[in-house]
């Protein structure tokens, strides 16, 4: 199984979680190669059903937002959905401001929320 070094992935049959890392020492830099890390993992794998967790994240930027935008965009490209799970109040309200909750990302307050949410 191929490493990502900006988030951690787990498998369980057709679902595949990615749990990101904590960007909130990110530089201009890393937040590019998040997105290109990104990029790579969904032409790589095509996931048709992917969890975003949001467990390690404490704050969320506008640049992983866009870079979060790119890959939901990806993902549905190759006929697949993208939920999001375990955000922190702060990054919740973030979303909720830009008002991406609900009309851009499907997001859930848990892991088993999110899985649910596929119609397993």
């Amino acid at each position: 199984m191929k490493h990502f070094e900006y988030f951690e992935t787990k498998y369980d049959s057709e679902i595949i979680e990615i749990c990101l890392a904590n960007p909130m020492y990110f530089d201009v830099r890393q937040f590019e190669e998040l997105r290109d890390e990104m990029a790579d993992f969904v032409n790589t794998f095509e996931p048709k059903k992917l969890i975003v967790n949001f467990s390690h994240v404490r704050f969320c930027s506008t640049a992983v937002i866009s870079a979060l935008m790119v890959l939901k965009d990806r993902v549905e490209k190759f006929g697949g959905q993208v939920k999001f799970c375990e955000m922190n109040e702060a990054v919740r309200e973030s979303f909720a401001n830009l008002k991406l909750d609900g009309p851009v990302f499907e997001i859930h307050s848990t892991a088993a929320g999110a899985l649910a949410g596929f119609g397993r």
